[in-house]
């Protein structure tokens, strides 16, 4: 681009003012960019590029045709030594004291990448010098065509540590993740929500202008635009595709690709510690009935160690239990209550009957907020609202003849009041039966599913299998139960 054409460009820009209406976020998906457009509102943007970053007739004919993917091409721009010299202005000393926050940032470069950040000495050329001015903003790499200090501006609004790495990240030479030219496979740009006049915001390079420095797409990057960035109208100006409600950017530091992308623009030869990629999916179950295990695994190639680097913590390999149908699927005691109560009947003598339900119970700070089974299906249970305490309801299993059973199940009691569950063996004679405890749970076990697995014989007879909850002393005491399983023979 020549001199005029920005002259132009910038003359344009100048009665453009950052009063751009902003989405606001819930703050675990505001990104740092969100932050610098918040804090750079009211700034003539005709003195920078894409909000930040601060440029001059010589930024901006030698840099744009230098940028290396979202990093400039030539070394020139590069901090020699890999070391950048610093100060901190009185500004952002006094009346608050604002280091913390710089050298909490410039520490996560150091323990990252291989860049040093030193306090300025008489001897150093160059500089970066940290002051409070009117919102966040920096150069783009080594101001190398010239000597002495340049700016790196922390205003009000802009002392989170995402917001200062950011601001450091375009010091040593990136640009923002979104220009790089393979970008639309990885994102989508709805220029209908932009704001007029700021559509130059989310221009993308040309790969004989920009380079991936072989990294892959970065949604995580401190770099990246959120979602709602120079949005007219509080809608998407730029969103994952398809996937619409993938949060980009963030606030929190450096992601694994920023610092990887450091390391690999200044040729770092230090130690890389390796890093998990993502899990696979996960492995069939081994069984087909019963409980059964599932596996996965990932790999260390998030980066992979080298240089002399640690390796990843942790196991690549993971495993959980998994529940099929039952192995003797002929038993119709079995249930998990997605088409009702299956062989299971309630009974007419006790004081309430058990509610089958899905999702939350009505009631807040007690009973299960989803099903055993899947999460998204049915359980029955003892619903404590409107009762007395000790009120009773009765869940009893279908007959079966004599022998020996494995009956394993799943119940849920959470809250302060909360009441207890027994559970039964009803033997029947000579037409009357005669019920055997097997145990009584009591009091609140959290707010969580629990498995059970009892083994009842019934000699010389038939038997059922009875569970009986009671509610407590208050109304916060709902009893559930789920994933009833009855099998022959012992556990």
């Amino acid at each position: 681009m020549s001199a005029i054409i920005f002259v132009t460009l910038v003359l344009a820009m100048t009665f453009i003012s950052f009063s751009i209406p902003v989405k606001r976020l819930k703050n675990d998906e505001e990104s740092a960019f969100d932050e610098i457009v918040e804090a750079n509102k009211g700034m003539n943007p005709g003195e920078f590029f894409e909000v930040d970053m601060k440029v001059s007739l010589f930024d901006f004919n030698v840099t744009l045709k230098d940028f290396r993917r979202n990093a400039l091409r030539d070394r020139h721009y590069l901090w020699t030594r890999k070391k950048v010299p610093y100060e901190i202005d009185n500004s952002l000393i006094s009346p608050t004291d604002r280091r913390p926050d710089i050298e909490a940032a410039l520490t996560e470069y150091s323990t990252k990448t291989c860049i040093t950040f030193a306090p300025k000495t008489n001897s150093d050329d160059n500089w970066v010098r940290f002051f409070k001015g009117s919102g966040c903003w920096s150069s783009v790499g080594k101001r190398f065509w010239t000597t002495g200090l340049q700016n790196l501006s922390l205003g009000d609004g802009c002392y989170s540590k995402g917001t200062i790495i950011h601001e450091v990240k375009h010091t040593l030479g990136f640009l923002h993740e979104q220009s790089r030219p393979d970008r639309d496979n990885f994102v989508e740009v709805l220029w209908e929500n932009i704001e007029p006049g700021m559509e130059y915001n989310f221009n993308k390079y040309s790969s004989s202008t920009i380079d991936d420095l072989g990294k892959s797409y970065d949604y995580a990057s401190v770099m990246h635009y959120g979602r709602y960035a120079f949005s007219k109208n509080g809608l998407q100006t730029i969103r994952k595709v398809n996937d619409p409600n993938y949060v980009l950017g963030q606030r929190v530091g450096l992601s694994t690709i920023d610092a990887m992308e450091v390391n690999a623009l200044y040729d770092c030869q230090g130690p890389v510690d390796g890093h998990w990629g993502k899990w696979s999916p996960w492995s069939s179950c081994s069984l087909t009935c019963g409980n059964g295990v599932k596996t996965r695994q990932r790999s260390c190639d998030n980066p992979e160690p080298a240089n002399g680097g640690a390796d990843c913590s942790g196991s690549a390999t993971e495993s959980s239990i998994c529940t099929g149908p039952s192995c003797t699927v002929d038993l119709s005691a079995d249930c998990n209550f997605e088409s009702g109560f299956c062989n299971w009947i309630q009974s007419h003598v006790d004081d309430r009957d058990l509610t089958r339900r899905q999702g939350s119970t009505p009631s807040i700070e007690t009973g299960p907020t989803s099903d055993h089974t899947t999460g998204q299906g049915y359980y029955v249970y003892l619903e404590a609202s409107g009762a007395t305490s000790g009120l009773k309801a009765h869940l009893v299993g279908p007959i079966m003849s004599n022998g020996a059973y494995c009956m394993t199940f799943w119940y849920h009691m959470y809250g302060f009041n909360m009441g207890k569950m027994s559970l039964y063996q009803r033997v029947y004679s000579a037409g009357t039966f005669v019920d055997n405890p097997i145990f009584t749970i009591a009091g609140d076990r959290g707010n969580k599913w629990i498995g059970g697995q009892v083994y009842r014989s019934a000699p010389g007879g038939s038997s059922s299998f009875v569970f009986v909850m009671e509610r407590g002393n208050g109304w916060k005491s709902d009893i559930a139960i789920d994933d009833i399983t009855v099998k022959t023979g012992y556990c």
